[in-house]
């Protein structure tokens, strides 16, 4: 019995009825190294006595029960003396109790770290910012925290036991299960996925999912772990930017047609002035000419009336080929082109020409045309001289135009 008592890994004592040791194995001996006591120094002596700690101790108050009520006991205790954890077997004999008792602190501590780490994990799992929830290899809800029942619309309770698939869009299924097939083959560590989810009041919500799968130390799947965030204000801030995007790219479109149609007009414009252009002064340059070769060769026989009409045919005529001139000028200030061609002049003979011309404005109306002009030196000017002389056709013009009566006057101050 002895050389059985010392060949087994636990430590062991045994007391007789008034707890004083009458036997310790080896193991035991080992435990007493963690202690200011001597194994040759216990054995006859009361273990209260030599372990005065552990009266106040679990167990105390284990053996007085294994000793009083004559029956086995098993207990996980803490012992003051050593400061280790034991897994204790007491059993009860005819002259006191047999203790069987094996050190499980670095368990204990394991145990512990574990339940720490559990601890940790929880408190991050519900106070996370996002939703998180735990899913059998199965695809059923384990738990979901608070963030992640608020976002699907469903409590926890109603989620356990719910597949995790029936809550996804069906267009979004096959692409989550091949993504999940791959993470539990081991191609993948983890896997992210924006998808759809269906709230439980039956709009659809988009996600963010990311999802990893835990092991155990054989590498067998135990559960997926999923973090889920909430993006459908984004997604649908994306869609009304696409939206945008694609009508700006239409109007872009659309004033690029359009601004080439208006390329496509002012060219014909263009080609339509040149043709008039061409047009208009091959006749205009015959009366021209003919007017001046009548000026010059009958000046001394055409009575003086008939000489300063011809005089205004001729300068009429100048001035329309001017005019046509100046439509062409119009297109070239569309154009960003339009040229000035400043020369210096003599603003009174303008006004003195524009005066002739402008008797024919005055027609049959009972209009009196007053040019006053002081008698001062000419006033020179540096401009462009056609321009002006047209302003000044223009605004007299009007005035004996849209005058009925009274008199009209081109005064220079």
């Amino acid at each position: 019995m002895v050389n059985i008592l010392e060949s087994i890994q636990d430590a062991f004592f045994a007391v007789d009825q008034d707890w004083k040791f009458t036997y310790t194995n080896k193991e035991f001996d080992k435990v007493l190294t963690d202690t200011d006591v001597k194994y040759q120094d216990i054995l006859g002596k009361c273990m209260w006595d030599i372990f005065p700690k552990e009266i106040h101790s679990l167990y105390y108050s284990k053996f007085n029960q294994a000793m009083i009520e004559k029956i086995p006991v098993h207990f996980e205790g803490y012992s003051p003396a050593s400061k280790r954890w034991y897994n204790t077997n007491v059993y009860s004999k005819s002259d006191g109790i047999s203790v069987y008792f094996r050190d499980i602190t670095d368990y204990k501590i394991m145990e512990e770290t574990l339940r720490e780490s559990e601890e940790r994990f929880r408190t991050a799992f519900e106070n996370a910012a996002v939703g998180m929830a735990i899913v059998t290899i199965e695809g059923r809800f384990i738990r979901a925290n608070g963030p992640y029942c608020k976002m699907v619309g469903y409590t926890d309770e109603e989620l356990h036991d719910t597949k995790f698939l029936r809550l996804t869009h069906p267009d979004d299924i096959e692409r989550n299960r091949e993504e999940v097939n791959q993470l539990l083959k081991g191609e993948i560590p983890s896997f992210h996925i924006e998808k759809r989810y269906i709230h439980k009041q039956g709009n659809m919500i988009w996600v963010q999912v990311n999802t990893s799968l835990l092991r155990d130390k054989e590498g067998t799947p135990q559960y997926f772990i999923a973090q889920a965030q909430d993006i459908t204000s984004r997604i649908t801030a994306a869609n009304e930017m696409n939206q945008m995007n694609s009508e700006l790219l239409e109007q872009r479109i659309e004033a690029e047609r359009q601004r080439e149609e208006a390329l496509e007009a002012n060219k014909h414009k263009s080609q339509f002035l040149a043709t008039m252009s061409h047009e208009l002064r091959t006749p205009l340059n015959s009366i021209i000419g003919f007017t001046n070769r009548v000026l010059k060769k009958c000046a001394k026989v055409l009575p003086r009336t008939q000489f300063e009409n011809l005089e205004i045919v001729r300068d009429e005529a100048e001035h329309l080929l001017k005019l046509i001139d100046s439509v062409l000028d119009y297109s070239k200030v569309e154009a960003g082109k339009m040229e000035i061609y400043a020369e210096e002049f003599d603003l009174e003979d303008v006004v003195n020409q524009v005066s002739v011309m402008a008797k024919k404005f005055v027609g049959e109306k009972p209009i009196k045309y007053q040019l006053k002009l002081p008698e001062l030196n000419s006033l020179l000017i540096y401009s462009d001289k056609l321009k002006v002389k047209q302003i000044l056709i223009n605004l007299l013009s009007n005035a004996l135009k849209y005058s009925e009566e009274g008199p009209v006057s081109a005064t220079r101050f």
